[in-house]
């Protein structure tokens, strides 16, 4: 999808309103499922860090 983010930058000139909303639908989805996931990310992380 990012490759057609490039469909808004023309010879003469860059749409800023749709690239600016294509941009933002497409990293909305990634930080969604880290903010769910952030918990579990950092246990997983640190499962091994201490020792006992």
């Amino acid at each position: 999808m990012g490759i057609g983010l490039y469909n808004f930058i023309g010879k003469y000139g860059v749409q800023w309103n749709k690239l600016m909303a294509g941009s933002m639908i497409f990293a909305v989805p990634p930080l969604v499922v880290a903010l769910f996931a952030g918990r579990s990310i950092v246990v997983g992380l640190t499962a091994d860090a201490f020792k006992e």
